[in-house]
Formats: structure tokens, C-alpha cells, sequence
């Protein structure tokens, strides 16, 4: 049987991971831009 106290603790839980996988794109991106800057500057002025 399930505990009506787990409810609020799986909803928390889910607002938790949502965040996280928000930070994780914003972070994803972020090491996309600068992989590409990196790239950019690291070429020879030749």
C-alpha cells in the first residue's frame, strides 16, 4: 500500500529533476559555445 506522505516527496522530486535537466542544457550549450570559440581562436592567423 502506498504512503500518502510519499506524494508530496515524489512531487519534489520530479520539480528537482525538471530544474536539473534545464541546467543540464543551458550547461550543454554553454560547452558547445565555447568548444566552437576555442576553435575559432586557436586557428593560425596564416
Amino acid at each position: 500500500m502506498e504512503m500518502d506522505a510519499s506524494k508530496p516527496l515524489r512531487a519534489e522530486a520530479l520539480s528537482e529533476v525538471q530544474r536539473l535537466q534545464r541546467e543540464l542544457k543551458k550547461v550543454t550549450m554553454e560547452r558547445d559555445i565555447l568548444k566552437k570559440s576555442l576553435g575559432y581562436f586557436a586557428k593560425d592567423p596564416e
